[in-house]
């Protein structure tokens, strides 16, 4: 039974539905097939839509709480429009992460941060397991449960399989804030630690809590070379020069030639002020750990970045103040306009 339109994107329509048999919301994710051998108006693809095969393949391989689920697949009348399309049956979720950031009272305290972050390494790590990537990560693709704070990862329209050896896989990927440095200098290959350099993006955008990315390009003129530079400004305008000395081989990367650095970069730290004598503010203020942390999911050369495992047996975590309990995790209004893994 469907409840309402949500959105509409480039391959499909999200709707809010009800599983008439056991009554609970879901998201009905619709993906219109071409047929006929007409093409796609937008992308011109012909079938079943690349991004959409890549998500479904994708989500129904993961079996994880903080992977968004989807519990059928099935395939019928398009409506008006005519033709087939298929239809995702997915998780639904009141809310995503950046919706928060804009509508949210308050922003994350440190301990309720903890709890979201172990649970996005906790699914990351699962993905990277398995060899996959997600490719997008970013706050619009987590989504946030209206109980017990829960946080899934969605949104898997660029995610892929990985190999070894690795090899050239598409580009550009990565939403432009939460873009890697190897994939705005051009490298060659990249893996799972692009991941890992997204979700340090949120990290520190929930830290800072003002609803902008921790990395934000100026606008400027120019095409997405000009906008991959002006990340790369905003990168180092915090972290530093991208040279030998703080990543070994770079000199190596095709894009490295057209930076140019006018100052040193102002520091990581700047932006998080350490807790007072004691610990006092603890709760909105990063400690030496939670700084330690950042700094390795962000640190330029990938080799050197700590991986998704690694990051929830670290530290930061186990010392004061300890995770927010789940029960506990702040709730907000349902709203129609919800998510749904779309």
């Amino acid at each position: 039974e469907r409840l309402g339109r949500v959105a509409e994107g480039t391959y499909g329509v999200v709707y809010r539905a009800r599983d008439t048999a056991t009554g609970q919301v879901v998201a009905l994710k619709k993906i219109k097939l071409g047929g006929g051998g007409s093409a796609h108006p937008t992308t011109g693809e012909v079938g079943f839509p690349l991004t959409a095969l890549r998500e479904v393949t994708t989500l129904l391989a993961c079996d994880h709480p903080a992977i968004v689920g989807v519990s059928e697949v099935v395939v019928g009348g398009g409506g008006k429009g005519g033709g087939e399309a298929v239809y995702l049956v997915m998780e639904w979720a009141d809310h995503d992460l950046a919706g928060l950031a804009s509508a949210a009272p308050r922003r994350f305290s440190i301990p309720e941060i903890k709890t979201i972050m172990l649970q996005l390494a906790s699914g990351l790590a699962y993905l990277h397991a398995r060899w996959l990537l997600h490719r997008d990560i970013k706050p619009a693709n987590i989504l946030y449960a209206g109980t017990g704070g829960r946080v899934m990862l969605a949104d898997f329209g660029l995610a892929r399989p990985y190999g070894s050896p690795l090899r050239p896989y598409t580009r550009p990927v990565v939403t432009l804030y939460y873009r890697a440095p190897e994939l705005l200098l051009g490298a060659p290959t990249y893996a799972t630690p692009i991941d890992v350099w997204s979700l340090g993006c949120v990290m520190g955008e929930l830290l800072l809590g003002r609803g902008a990315p921790l990395f934000e390009a100026r606008a400027g003129r120019g095409g997405p070379a000009a906008g991959e530079l002006a990340q790369l400004a905003a990168i180092t305008g915090v972290l530093g020069p991208i040279d030998e000395g703080s990543w070994p081989g770079c000199s190596t990367l095709p894009g490295l030639a057209s930076m140019q650095y006018t100052r040193p970069g102002v520091g990581l730290r700047s932006l998080f002020p350490a807790p007072g004598p004691g610990g006092t503010d603890a709760s909105t203020r990063l400690s030496a750990a939670g700084m330690d942390l950042l700094a390795q999911m962000l640190r330029y050369a990938p080799e050197d970045r700590i991986s998704a495992a690694e990051i929830t047996s670290h530290p930061w975590f186990a010392e004061f103040p300890v995770p927010t309990p789940g029960e506990l995790m702040p709730t907000y209004p349902s709203t129609q306009a919800g998510r749904g893994g779309r």
